[in-house]
């Protein structure tokens, strides 16, 4: 990362820390059609680095609302592993999944493959 090689280079200077837990303080516009608002508790993924800054601007479909019950580490870890296993369920390629298709997951074993054999 200080090299700046890296396989997304990111703009510098940078500030590390990718994903992150906070309240949000101001939004946009479309946001709020999102139903997101300022106070709301949320769990937010940056593309680039600058997630251990004191406020980060990350877009609205980044972001994850997290229950006060749910503890900042395990709501941070938690939202990485399964927002990773929903898009290769439904975003990767043009699939259409419905009820009774088939899934194939290899390394079922690790944290995403087990979020995608949960979700499927």
């Amino acid at each position: 990362i200080r090299k700046n090689v890296w396989y997304d280079p990111a703009p510098l200077p940078n500030i590390p820390g990718v994903d992150c837990i906070g309240r949000i303080c101001d939004i946009g516009t479309k946001v709020a059609k999102q139903g997101l608002k300022k106070g709301d508790r949320v769990v937010a993924l940056s593309r680039f680095l600058g997630g251990n800054a004191r406020y980060v601007s990350v877009c609205a479909d980044n972001i994850v609302k997290v229950p006060e019950t749910v503890d900042a580490v395990q709501g941070v870890c938690l939202v990485r592993t399964y927002l990773t296993a929903y898009q290769c369920l439904h975003r990767a390629g043009n699939r259409k999944f419905k009820k009774g298709d088939s899934v194939l997951v290899i390394g079922g074993n690790g944290a995403v493959a087990q979020a995608v054999i949960q979700l499927a």
